[in-house]
């Protein structure tokens, strides 16, 4: 009987503290306002580092909210706290740090060298601060040409380089495609030029239907479901 008392005493303040942890968790400003700017980023970060810049007093904090569009360095954000059953918020402002994961040189590359992400062209985390605008993030750039010569672990911006074009317009294609339980194949002709992955139209030569397809490869586009 001794044992188990004992046994529950100490479950029951394991249990405790860990209630107590979480409560301190939820009701941290910093938590608060990392969940904040997490949920108004567009993209993915590799890292979020953030800092206020003064201290807060110990309150009740329950949400916070960002001002305005979150970017590195000084970011303002309304808190909310309860107090005496009322709703209540103060101002803060908050140091905010955030890494990318970016494609940048592997080695130094020539203009007209063709990008092979993972042999030339490889990910590395930068921090957002560092980027130029129109850094490259997106998996689409493999193939795509440099139009100048890059320094190794230089940023790929996509003002730098020239997307690969797999389809060109005029181009002969083969549209396949599904209706039903039948497949068909057409000979075609690309009203537009594209890569692989991209959505084009294209005009069947037997009846000069006009579809619109994905490009599945240099000669072969995909529509129907």
């Amino acid at each position: 009987m001794l044992k188990f008392l004992i046994r529950y005493l100490i479950v029951s303040l394991i249990f405790l503290s860990l209630n107590i942890d979480y409560t301190a968790l939820a009701n941290n400003p910093d938590s608060l306002v990392l969940s904040a700017i997490k949920d108004s980023l567009t993209f993915q970060p590799s890292k979020i580092a953030i800092e206020p810049i003064y201290a807060l007093p110990d309150l009740d904090y329950t949400k916070a909210m960002n001002m305005g569009a979150i970017r590195s360095g000084v970011n303002r954000f309304v808190i909310f706290y309860n107090q005496d059953g009322v709703q209540r918020f103060i101002e803060a402002d908050y140091l905010v740090r955030i890494w990318l994961n970016v494609y940048v040189a592997k080695v130094p590359l020539k203009a007209g060298s063709v990008i092979n992400v993972n042999d030339n062209v490889v990910m590395d985390e930068r921090e957002l601060s560092t980027l130029p605008k129109d850094f490259a993030i997106e998996n689409n750039i493999n193939g795509s040409i440099i139009n100048a010569n890059l320094t190794a672990g230089q940023v790929i911006r996509l003002s730098l380089i020239s997307k690969r074009i797999d389809v060109r317009l005029g181009q002969r294609v083969m549209v396949i495609g599904k209706v039903g339980n039948a497949t068909f194949s057409l000979p075609a002709v690309a009203l537009n030029s594209g890569s692989i992955g991209d959505d084009i139209k294209v005009r069947c030569i037997t009846n000069n239907k006009v579809f619109t397809g994905k490009i599945i490869s240099s000669s072969e586009v995909q529509t129907g479901g």
